[in-house]
């Protein structure tokens, strides 16, 4: 385990930066301690407690038939999610099992031996009804963090589909026999690279499915696809849609088909659910081939489900069920449902008369058992047999009469807290994201799609039914978090949906929808391109709006920092849009908590920083980094800031609940991990706590900030990096990473890493030897030194039981072992006479700590660590957390700043850091824990370091400075840079018509988000005409008059732009003098144009001639004519005559005596039959 010392780094930093920034006196984060005593705290309860089950499945246990599924809890809470044996013969509850460490579970698996699987947040379960009991698996890999979807083949094995943001969709397998969990395939299923794929990574494999050896597995939830997955080689095969793109089943969503939401396997057919447009098609596995099937307006969380007498049923969105004959694939409502079908199946139910021939028997959101025989349209509800548990809440407002509201979770509940009577009341609410008001009424704004509802509050609290929906956003908007009032209307902003960027500011007008009868409402999306809106405030006839950087679920984010804007309500128009000078941040992900103080500034939060801005400047005037360690806070939910009638600004900023004082920016953190809170009419401060809700009395004022002198640091242990001190890494063969055998014999020596023993983490290094004439050793990887100075090896030690004596078949007497340093030249060879050792024989049976403390000799460049039973000695002996530190001054540390060259690249680029280091430091560039490129410091000079071609999205790179045997610099974090894939092929040419024999040039550019790069000598030319117009590289020439489809294609992708081509008419000419008096031997040039036209209105072009053009003058002696020349000679007028293409121009030019004055009269021409006559005036 590798040790540091946070805070003398940290002022270490505080004094040496100054090599590239100015220093700052350091300000304290927190000025006073917690203000309310637990005592002052009341614990309201909770108020929303529903038996919620998302997924069930079914089986036999004891002779009767059973419902298998989990009732949601709140893992935060504490209150985990209950796994439930439901008896659906005898309508009881068999048992109720916890699943530790989760909220829900999505799915629900019995194998053919009858053991449930269970698919639960980001671990796997396993049910036995032989034994009743329940086995926690763990996550069955890194990176999962919820399970979608789980199968089975014939032999038991299990296969899940996961959702990862940071390792992509997966699928993994549990072995039927061992549990023992593996990566399929190795990554992600989709990761973008197929023939014919988007290039974009799914990071959910939201459905699966098996079928004679092979496992087909749903993507999403950008543009989702059906992949053909072999179990045994891991080869996995994309299957394309049906059809063609332009089919009207797909409405246009051809590549945004979004998730293959449901799988569903019957017989050889594999019915497929995408939730894009949502349809669903028929593929058959057995073929290998898409049917002609396909069905539209699919609602629900299945493809379809309870497969009985040849029939499957499938849910829709008008609020029918469906049922479609398998053999025919036609289809017919049999009987309303309002619902999202879930996981059934039929079952001969005891004890239902009502159901002679089976029920196809299913799980109610809220916990209930419901039978259903569609063909004869009866349905039952069974009373509900599980218990309820908290929910955890989602939202949290005072209303605009004083009383408090919630929402709930996934939940289908709100609830009103009214503080005079200490009471909650619930009523039916979907997952309301915001809440806000304007007059008496209040708004509901919920996820998905991004409906509105309503209630006036003067109205009795609707118990039963809820508040009315009055309209549905659109637009692929999908979360309401802000709801906030403006100008007597109603400003919402939004979150897309999944895979989608862009969200929204829509404005609703209550005033003109009374009048109207109908919702009347705007939506403007994308005003920040690209990003969602996390912060309203309305002010003077604008809306000033904050955003996060994020989308929908499923797809890195496309711009690097959030904004700020202003938006005009009268003219619907962005005024501005900017980013706050806060100090050099350097991630700003979200900016959010938009409120008008007191003092006319706007305040605001991001990341730990609460800052204000004078709204009619947009500079910000007053600042203060609260909590310098939150750097890249926020994603949806925005920060709320609230004022106090006492004058205070009550914040969440960087989910601490915090009281600010405006005047002084002195501070007070009342709690820490808070995301929802609000203030009642007393100032007292309802804070949610996951499922329940806690009441703080009024905040005192903050004392005033104070500046804190730096304490000058001194020495300190600087450790150096000896990889995999705590021997967590193994490799798949046992192996240890970082670590070598130094000696051994076969049979007598062992090494292995343990989990028998460990002082931390997980594991240790376990050596076993037995034999006393053997030496058994491992050796550290080589740790970089310099000569000369001192080095401290530490060495935690647990001596085991020793091993047995082959010879005489008992223990040796004891275990004893030795830790050594070895010093080593620049050829690798080990320097006699250098390093030191430890023996250690006593105690056994407990950690013992160990110091070596040895000097670098001369010569020396590296050193390792031995771990070693000697000769005569034997040993089962453990080691953790081996570490090597010397001692440094704080000017010995080197320093590193880094900054990218571009935020935005174009994938396929390298990124460019511009780095400034200590000169001669090693610099490190990594991203996460993985080395990307290295350099070398050369003081205030910068250096350039490539990282090269990385993948699309949004890259955090760090930079560390190292000096080889003395010290590292912390990781210092640059500027996110965000890597945008190609998304489009633009062609850019001259408008305008193109004359037969004319040529023009096209341009192509390949687009990388905001990025675009010329690429016309890379674009490959084509038409679909080749009589119409003829190209050269990227010149086309107009051969024949006619309309010919110009086609580029570079790097995959193509584009098209439409040629006309037509034949122009010369129908007139014009001649023009630059004077129309000349002196004798004076000389002009005349220029001459031709009109042409070519049978449309407004194409008329006019031409500069210059070929075939002939000029004459009559008289012929009174000027000298060469080409389009002309010197006088006589004195006296000329007719001047240009000629082209058999159309004639004249112009009069008078030629006068050298000396004497010309007239500027103005010219007059008109057309004559074709002749441009232009004479004098008068």
């Amino acid at each position: 385990m590798r040790k540091h010392k946070w805070l003398a780094s940290l002022l270490i930093f505080s004094l040496i930066g100054g090599l590239f920034v100015g220093a700052a006196p350091i300000v304290t984060a927190e000025t006073a301690a917690v203000t309310a005593s637990e005592a002052a705290v009341e614990d309201l309860g909770i108020p929303i407690q529903t038996a919620q089950t998302i997924d069930a499945a079914y089986g036999q246990e004891d002779g009767a038939n059973v419902v298998y599924t989990t009732v949601t809890g709140s893992a935060s809470s504490g209150e985990y999610a209950t796994f439930n044996v439901i008896d659906v013969d005898n309508q009881k509850l068999l048992r109720s099992l916890t699943l530790t460490g989760v909220s829900n579970a999505w799915s629900h698996l019995v194998t053919p031996d009858g053991r449930v699987f269970i698919g639960a947040s980001h671990k796997m379960f396993v049910y036995s009804p032989a034994t009743k009991s329940l086995t926690d698996l763990g996550r069955p890999l890194a990176g999962t963090e919820s399970i979608w979807s789980l199968t089975s083949d014939e032999n038991g094995n299990v296969y899940g589909g996961i959702y990862s943001a940071s390792v992509g969709g997966r699928v993994f397998r549990i072995d039927a026999q061992t549990l023992e969990i593996t990566d399929l395939i190795g990554g992600p299923v989709d990761d973008g690279t197929a023939p014919g794929d988007d290039g974009k990574r799914e990071d959910y494999v939201r459905s699966l499915a098996y079928y004679k050896g092979n496992i087909y597995a749903g993507t999403g939830s950008t543009n989702g696809r059906i992949w053909k997955i072999d179990p045994t080689t891991g080869e996995r095969t994309r299957i394309e849609l049906p059809g063609s793109p332009s089919d009207p089943i797909y409405n246009g969503m051809y590549d945004k088909m979004g998730a293959v939401y449901g799988l569903t396997a019957v017989d050889r057919y594999l019915f497929v659910f995408f939730n894009g447009p949502f349809t669903m098609h028929v593929f058959d596995m057995e073929a290998g081939q898409w049917t002609d099937a396909a069905f539209t307006n699919i609602r629900g969380m299945q493809a379809a489900t309870g497969y009985n007498n040849g029939k499957l049923y499938t849910s829709k969105r008008d609020k029918q069920m469906w049922e479609i004959d398998v053999a025919t694939f036609t289809e017919r409502p049999v009987m309303p449902f309002d619902g999202s079908i879930r996981n059934s199946q039929w079952m001969n139910v005891a004890n239902q008369p009502e159901f002679p021939n089976g029920a196809m028997v299913t799980i109610s959101y809220d916990g209930r058992v419901v039978l259903y025989d569609p063909p004869n349209q009866l349905s039952k509800a069974l009373p509900r047999v599980v218990s309820g548990q908290g929910i955890n809440i989602q939202t949290i407002e005072t209303g605009p009469d004083g009383k408090i509201y919630l929402s709930s979770y996934m939940g289908t509940e709100g609830s009103q807290y009214d503080p005079a009577t200490s009471q909650f009341t619930n009523f039916p609410l979907g997952q309301s994201e915001g809440i806000g008001s304007v007059g008496d009424t209040l708004y509901f704004g919920l996820y998905p799609k991004a409906e509105l509802f309503a209630w006036d509050t003067t109205t009795p609290l609707p118990t039963e039914t809820g508040p009315a929906k009055i309209f549905e956003i659109g637009q692929e908007q999908d979360r309401p978090f802000v709801v906030t009032e403006g100008a007597g209307k109603l400003l919402i902003g939004t979150i897309p949906g999944y895979s989608a960027f862009g969200g929204a500011l829509t404005i609703y007008d209550p005033e003109a929808s009374a009048q109207s009868g109908q919702p009347e409402f705007e939506v403007f999306r994308n005003i920040v391109q690209d990003q969602s809106i996390t912060g309203l405030l309305y002010k003077d006839g604008l809306i000033y709006g904050s955003t996060s950087i994020f989308g929908g679920l499923g797809d890195a984010p496309v711009g690097a920092r959030a904004k700020l804007f202003v938006w005009d309500m009268a003219t619907k128009q962005k005024l501005y849009e900017w980013e706050p000078e806060l100090g050099g941040a350097a991630s700003l992900p979200m900016i959010s908590g938009l409120t008008l103080g007191p003092d006319g500034l706007i305040w605001a939060s991001a990341n730990g920083i609460v800052f204000a801005f004078d709204p009619d400047t947009r500079q910000v005037v007053k600042s203060r980094n609260i909590y310098p360690d939150v750097t890249n806070y926020g994603k949806w939910r925005p920060v709320h800031q609230r004022w106090g009638s006492d004058g205070l600004l009550y914040t969440d900023v960087g989910a601490r609940l915090t009281v600010v004082d405006p005047e002084t920016m002195g501070s007070t953190l009342m709690r820490d991990k808070v995301q929802l809170f609000t203030l009642d009419a007393q100032n007292r401060v309802y804070v949610v706590n996951a499922t329940k809700v806690l009441r703080y009395p009024p905040a005192a004022k903050p004392a005033p900030p104070e500046e804190e002198t730096p304490v000058e640091p001194g020495p300190y242990k600087s450790y150096l990096d000896i990889r995999n001190g705590g021997f967590e890494e193994v490799n798949a063969d046992g192996s240890i990473p970082g670590w070598s055998i130094r000696s051994s014999a076969p049979d007598v020596s062992s090494f292995s890493a343990s989990t028998e023993q460990k002082r931390s983490g997980e594991r240790s290094l376990k050596l076993v030897d037995a034999s006393t004439t053997v030496s058994s050793a491992m050796q550290s990887d080589p740790v970089k030194v310099k000569a000369g100075r001192e080095y401290v090896t530490g060495v935690n030690v647990f001596l085991g039981s020793p091993p047995v004596n082959p010879a005489t078949g008992q223990p040796f007497s004891s275990s004893r072992t030795s830790v050594l340093v070895r010093y080593y030249d620049a050829a690798g060879k080990e320097i006699a006479g250098a390093g030191s050792s430890s023996n250690i024989q006593a105690p056994s049976g407990q950690w013992i700590p160990v110091e070596l403390a040895s000097t670098a000799p001369a010569g020396a460049v590296s050193l390792r660590v031995v771990l070693i039973c000697s000769v005569a000695w034997v040993t089962t002996a453990y080691y953790d957390e081996v570490s090597v530190h010397t001692i440094v001054d704080p000017s010995e540390v080197p320093v590193v700043a880094i900054e990218p060259e571009a935020a935005d690249v174009a994938e396929g680029d390298d990124v460019h850091l511009s780095v400034k280091a200590t000169e001669g430091a090693r610099i490190l560039i990594k991203e996460g824990d993985e080395l990307l490129a290295e350099g070398m410091g050369a003081g205030e000079t910068p250096v350039m370091i490539a990282v090269p071609a990385p993948a699309a999205g949004m890259h955090n790179y760090t930079a560390t400075a190292i000096v080889p045997g003395v010290a590292a610099s912390e990781p210092v974090q640059a500027s996110t840079v965000t890597v945008h894939p190609y998304t489009e092929l633009q062609l850019e040419a001259p408008e305008g018509l193109l004359q037969a024999g004319d040529a023009i040039t096209v341009n192509a550019y390949a687009v990388y988000g905001p990025l675009k790069y010329d690429v016309t000598g890379e674009t490959v030319f084509s038409s679909d005409s080749d009589e119409i117009i003829r190209i050269e590289g990227s010149t086309v020439t107009g051969l024949a008059k006619g309309t010919a489809v110009l086609s580029a294609s570079y790097a995959g992708r193509e584009a098209e732009r439409s040629i006309v081509v037509t034949d122009y008419e010369l129908v007139s000419v014009r001649i023009e003098l630059p004077e129309y008096e000349i002196s004798i031997h004076e000389s002009i040039e005349a220029s001459v144009y031709g009109r042409y036209e070519n049978g449309i209105p407004g194409r008329e072009v006019e031409k500069l001639l210059t070929e075939e053009v002939h000029v004459t003058a009559k008289p012929a002696q009174r000027v000298r004519i060469k080409g389009l020349t002309i010197t006088g000679k006589s004195r006296g007028s000329a007719i001047i005559t240009a000629e082209h293409a058999g159309k004639r121009a004249e112009v009069q030019l008078t030629v006068i005596p050298p000396g004497h004055g010309k007239h500027r009269d103005h010219v007059s021409s008109r057309q004559v039959a074709g002749i441009s006559q232009i004479r004098p005036p008068g």
